[in-house]
């Protein structure tokens, strides 16, 4: 008996698809999998507090001098005591517009200060250029920024440089 090779693989391939039924399965089938994933969601959930300790200053008002030694403050008020041992991180940064959507976070002025202490000092960079749009960003739990403010760098002339 002579077969042409078309003819053998069509029928191997009838009998292994006969010998192994193919598994069921469907795209629209999640039972099980979608229940496991909420309760894993919702206990995520549970598990985090998040707290946005508003910065009561700098204010718009606010000028700082650039190299100089300045200070961020936040409000404290309904900080859950878990979070006052959180470490927190300070960032500066500016925004080109009113809306703050923009938050260019250049330079990181502070970092593992507890949060619960409600303040953080620190010395600026002295090559920071003049702007009235700078922000601060607190992070820790969660991130908030500072109203908008002005960082000032002003060139010292020789003859005041040669007198110190």
């Amino acid at each position: 008996m002579r077969f042409a090779l078309p003819t053998l693989l069509a029928a191997l391939s009838a009998v292994l698809t006969a010998a192994a039924p193919a598994p069921e399965f469907s795209l629209g089938s999640n039972e099980g999998i979608l229940p496991e994933l909420e309760k894993r969601s919702s206990e995520a959930l549970v598990e985090r507090i998040v707290y946005n300790p508003p910065i009561i200053y700098p204010t718009e008002n606010t000028v700082w001098l650039a190299g100089g030694t300045h200070r961020v403050e936040w409000s404290l008020s309904g900080m859950p005591a878990v979070l006052r041992t959180y470490s927190g991180v300070l960032k500066l940064g500016w925004t080109s517009d009113e809306t703050g959507l923009d938050e260019h976070l250049t330079t990181t002025l502070a970092e593992g200060f507890p949060l619960g202490k409600g303040i953080v000092r620190f010395e600026l960079p002295d090559d920071l250029p003049s702007r009235d749009n700078y922000i601060v960003v607190l992070f820790g739990d969660s991130g908030n920024a500072s109203p908008r403010f002005t960082i000032l760098n002003l060139p010292v002339k020789a003859s005041a440089a040669a007198a110190v």
